[in-house]
Order: structure tokens, then sequence, then C-alpha cells
């Protein structure tokens, strides 16, 4: 029975083959952007969720006002991060640096030794010496199969410092990339007798780092953000947001691509309203279809065809038309 109705949705779709053709257009255009559009979002969103507790790491995500633009930048000078001591949410802070040797095209990830109490970057091969010892660095095991192929990194040369480790690192679907992990005592400001801090024989990495904290389980991240928001220092030309590390990606490429996460959502409304009036139009055409084949519905039933069956092979019609889009947008 249903080959026998495949046939007639078949037959049906050829006799009205204009108002079915501008359907099947229809739902797969809205299909193909709607899918497109949930792909992308997905993917951006996938960035660094796999931490254990990614839902308690963040960042600080700094903007400076510059002639009507907002430009941002990543770090957190000396004096707002020994504020970060004062919040009681916090669990745990941890400072990094990332330094670019453009010479050699590598990427170093200078942290202290709380960042790998925050992230799990478990010794492949090696020791933990490049954790006390600044004359030691790890690689990534992504840099250590692309430059060594092989070969045993584990005491050779690099940059003027000695390989101790290969270390895993996150893979692709993290913002937090590197070649080069190193170990890096960052110095503490101090304050006078007047209040004022101390920051002589500073480098620059001591003065404006990154900062990754992690709050404690049940804090309420809207209330801490509001908090972050109005107590960090503020002005006209900067201000501090808390930024998920699931977001830290979306902020890093939102100023390099013309096309960006924002515009994406953006993407996916229409999609979907584009879905919505393709959906609508196919239900008024069908509609339509079922009131101008009224004659044939009558003859049928004459010819001792029951309400079911008529049912049914409006339905299979239906179901066809749907499936011949949906391949349609999965081959577009």
């Amino acid at each position: 029975m249903f080959i026998h109705y495949l046939k007639i949705a078949l037959r049906n779709i050829r006799k009205y083959a204009l108002q079915n053709t501008v359907s099947i257009l229809g739902l797969a255009a809205g299909f193909v952007c709607l899918s497109l559009s949930a792909l992308w979002i997905h993917f951006e969103e996938s960035f660094d969720t796999f931490h254990k507790d990614a839902d308690r790491i963040f960042t600080f995500s700094v903007y400076e006002h510059e002639e009507g633009t907002e430009n941002h930048t990543g770090y957190v000078n000396y004096t707002e991060h020994e504020q970060l001591y004062s919040y009681p949410e916090i669990e745990k802070i941890s400072k990094f640096v990332y330094r670019e040797h453009e010479k050699e095209n590598l990427k170093e990830l200078r942290i202290d030794s709380v960042f790998r109490t925050i992230f799990d970057l478990p010794v492949i091969s090696g020791n933990e010496g490049f954790m006390h010892d600044t004359s030691f660095i790890a690689i990534s095991s992504t840099y250590a199969d692309k430059a060594y192929r092989g070969q045993d990194p584990i005491g050779q040369e690099l940059l003027g410092k000695t390989i101790s480790a290969v270390v895993k690192d996150f893979g692709r679907m993290s913002a937090i990339q590197f070649d080069i992990l190193s170990c890096y005592n960052f110095k503490i400001a101090v304050k006078n007798e007047r209040g004022n801090y101390i920051h002589e024989g500073m480098s620059y990495d001591d003065l404006f780092p990154s900062v990754f904290i992690r709050i404690h389980k049940g804090t309420d991240k809207d209330k801490f953000a509001d908090k972050v928001r109005n107590s960090l220092y503020d002005s006209e030309d900067s201000h501090y947001e808390l930024l998920p590390i699931g977001a830290i990606h979306r902020q890093m490429v939102k100023t390099d691509m013309y096309v960006n996460y924002a515009h994406a959502k953006v993407f996916c409304l229409f999609s979907l309203m584009l879905m919505m009036c393709a959906i609508i139009n196919f239900l008024l055409f069908s509609l339509n279809s079922i009131r101008t084949r009224s004659r044939e519905m009558a003859l049928r039933s004459v010819n001792g065809a029951t309400g079911n069956s008529l049912v049914w092979m409006l339905v299979t019609e239906l179901g066809v038309i749907l499936a011949i889009s949906m391949v349609a947008g999965l081959l577009l």
C-alpha cells in the first residue's frame, strides 16, 4: 500500500510541478542556512569546554576606548591583580603571559605554578624540571611531532634552553595555543609606607600579566561579574569585564574576522525566520492543493477509498516533498 501511495505522491508532485518546486527550493534554502549557522555557532561554542570545571574558569577582558572605537586587551596590571586576592569568591588565581618568537615562529606560554592546578597539562615524556628551573622548558606534543618527527627532543636545546619535557597540549579546540611552555616567577608588587606600589625591577610581564581565575562552586557568576565590573578600575578610557574561558576564542577573533560570532547569531536568527516562512509557504501550498483536488478526493471516495487512506496519501506526498527538500539541502 505504501508503494501505491508513493507512486501517487510522485505523480502529483510532477502534476503540480511549479508550486512544489517553489516549496522544495524554499525548504532546502532554509535548511541549508539554518544548518550552517547552527554548525558555526556550535563550533564557536565548543572551544575550551573540555576543561575540568570550565564553567568556573574566567579571565578578564579589558577594553580600551580610543577615538570612538573599543579595542580589547588581555592584560591586568599589577595594581588590579593585587586587588583580586581580596575577592572571597575566587578560589585560585594564575598569572600567565604569551611571548611570540617571530624569528623561529614559536609561541611561548609563560605560566606560574598555579596554572597547572587549574588546567590539566600532563607530561608525556621527560620530567617536571621546567616548573622549577627557568633554564628548562617544555614543548607541546603538537610541536614535538611537527619539529622532531619521531626523534626524542628531551635534552635538546631550543631558544638557549634545555627541553626537559613534552606536555600534551589542549588541541585545536582551545584558545590557549602554545609551542613552548615555561615557568616564570612573577614578581609581586609591594606597598611602601605611603601605600603606593613599588614596581622597580619589575619587567613588563610582571606589570601586565594575563590572569585566569577559578571561582568557588556555588558562586553566582552574574553577581560576581557585576562586582568585578564595579570595583576594579573603571574610567572613560577603559573598563573590565569577566570573560568565561569558553568565550576567549570568540573574543580573540572578533576583531580579526570580517564575519564573526555575532554575525553568525544574526544569520541563525534570519535563517530560522526563512525556515518558518518556507514551512508556512509549504503548508499554504498544500492546503491550496487539497482544495483544488477536492474533485479527485470525491472520486476516490466514490471508488471505495476511506478517510484514513486519503489522509495517508496526503501525508505520504507531504513527506516526499520534505524528504526531497532535505536531500537537496544536504547536497547544497
